[in-house]
């Protein structure tokens, strides 16, 4: 079942990435039709060197920023949302947890 996700997954972003470099193309095809630059034709998506050793990156014309994983954590705890599926699956795992010790006991 792991091995499907993970085939699954991974034709799932072979073929994004896909869709985004085709309407790249589609994007330079317009542009030689045309014969010159339009400005309404932006780049689907572009890589460009920042400061230092950072990059910039634009997808559909809107800048991409990078955060580090551990501030975007500190940012969710901070705001304590409500997961419900994650709480039903700690209750669910509870449940089998102590149904399981009970049988064990049970059983000696």
């Amino acid at each position: 079942m792991f091995r499907f996700f993970c085939k699954c997954l991974f034709v799932a972003c072979l073929l994004f990435i896909g869709v985004i470099l085709g309407m790249q193309e589609a994007n330079e095809g317009l542009k030689k039709m045309k014969g010159y630059d339009d400005p309404r034709f932006g780049d689907v998506f572009s890589v460009e060197e920042g400061h230092g050793e950072n990059y910039e990156a634009t997808v559909f014309g809107q800048s991409v920023v990078s955060h580090d994983p551990e501030g975007k954590g500190t940012g969710l705890k901070e705001t304590k949302g409500f997961d419900f599926f994650s709480e039903m699956g700690k209750k669910a795992s509870k449940a089998v947890s102590d149904f399981v010790s009970y049988l064990l006991s049970f059983l000696e």
